[in-house]
């Protein structure tokens, strides 16, 4: 083959792979915490956070690229660790990542947001029940106990982190007692409410190829107090079943569902509350103003009275452009009526942005300390990342035109060595 061509295919798929990377580094699925002033974003072997603290969300303050921070992760200590962690901690300031998508054998390790240290493979007492997959649905976390929950949907009993004591507690019951439609549910969220009460919404029920979404007129509950599972009746609007949604609670017991799909299009209405307050539970659908679209695979937080909604794909692009959401959203329910959407952050840089970094803590201290201490660089790194791709790439034009000329002067001349060839 001609080696032009072999080191043209070469430098070009180094190029598509560095700038897809690049591209692809804000995506989907991640898990938000908001701590003190910072709302983290957690995704399968990253974690990063914007600063909200000069950012009040009532007015249209938006938080740029410098105000994004990238925490570095000690990989020779954590290899891994799956994308569903869990918030916890006296002060409930500390992230607990496992280095595994099953309970066996479980590595745990922590990041404490406010010391900006990582503490690896943390000992713990019990351990989570045989066979149970961390890898689907996002833990809740109990601030007022610091204890968290996880139900996984494929049968088995729910699973309690208490993150003071680091014990891993089982529950003995689970959703097949109520029925044994349960025996396979997946897709759904968790919401923990106020009253010891964890709420499923959507979802389906049934193995792969027989899923059927679950009816969002049935709500699935689980009493944390007796340990016990409950289907509840829901009225109101008629909404549609959905996955790869998102839920969230607010503090006058609203949950608030948003985006999701419906095989394999947007699930309508896009936006629903459902009421808790009241018995049965009642479904409404407010109106929205300024919509962002029928979006999936996101993540969305509360944060005050604003629902914060980022990442994740939109349904009504084009294929191309479906991943394409790299902005962060606020949701102002102030008003139960009607909600509006405005921009809270995004990854472009300002023109008043200066370039920050957050440099190691303790830089004095033993190799120990040193290795867990967290250098936490700007995000601004997107638009950083543009210049760097791009210099890679008119770089790489050049040195491929002069191999090129190189070339072709080769083949006008003639290969010098021929002339020492003898017949």
């Amino acid at each position: 083959m001609n080696l032009s061509l072999i080191f043209s295919f070469f430098i070009t798929s180094i190029i598509f792979n560095y700038i897809n990377f690049v591209n692809c580094s804000l995506e989907h699925n991640y898990v938000p915490f908001f701590i003190t002033d910072n709302l983290y974003f957690v995704g399968n072997n990253k974690i990063f956070y914007i600063n909200l603290k000069d950012v009040p969300l009532d007015n249209n303050t938006i938080a740029y690229a410098s105000k994004w921070f990238n925490i570095n992760v000690p990989k020779s200590k954590i290899d891994y660790f799956q994308n569903r962690p869990i918030l916890g901690g006296k002060a409930n300031d500390k992230i607990f990542f496992m280095s595994t998508s099953f309970s066996e054998n479980v590595r745990l390790h922590t990041f404490d947001t406010t010391l900006k240290k990582w503490e690896t493979n943390i000992s713990y007492q019990g351990a989570p029940s045989d066979s149970h997959n961390f890898d689907h649905i996002t833990w809740v976390s109990d601030e007022l106990t610091s204890k968290s929950y996880h139900y996984d949907g494929y049968g088995h009993n729910l699973t309690i982190f208490d993150s003071i004591n680091l014990a891993w507690i089982n529950s003995t019951s689970n959703p097949q007692n109520v029925s044994p439609n349960f025996a396979w549910y997946s897709d759904f969220v968790q919401v923990l409410s106020t009253n010891d009460k964890i709420f499923y919404i959507g979802g389906a029920l049934g193995f792969t190829g027989s899923k059927q979404l679950m009816l969002m007129s049935n709500i699935l509950t689980y009493d944390i107090v007796s340990d016990s599972w409950q289907i509840n009746n829901a009225t109101g609007k008629e909404i549609e079943g959905r996955i790869d949604h998102t839920a969230v609670m607010t503090s006058d017991k609203r949950i608030i569902v948003y985006g999701g799909m419906n095989n394999l299009r947007p699930a309508f209405p896009y936006l629903a509350v459902l009421d808790t307050s009241k018995i049965p539970y009642e479904w409404s659908t407010p109106t929205e103003e300024n919509s962002i679209g029928p979006i999936t695979e996101h993540s969305s937080i509360m944060i005050k009275n604003y629902m914060v909604t980022a990442f994740g794909r939109n349904l009504s692009e084009r294929p191309s452009a479906k991943y394409g959401i790299k902005n962060v959203y606020k949701l102002d329910i102030s008003n139960p009526s009607s909600y509006k959407w405005s921009l809270l952050a995004t990854n472009q840089s300002n023109s008043v942005d200066n370039n920050n970094s957050l440099s190691s803590n303790n830089s004095n201290s033993n190799n120990n300390s040193s290795s867990n201490n967290t250098e936490a660089n700007g995000v601004s790194g997107l638009s950083i990342r543009w210049i760097v791709t791009i210099f890679i790439i008119v770089a790489t034009i050049i040195v491929l035109l002069i191999f090129i000329i190189y070339k072709i002067i080769q083949r006008k001349t003639g290969s010098p060595n021929k002339s020492f060839i003898k017949y």
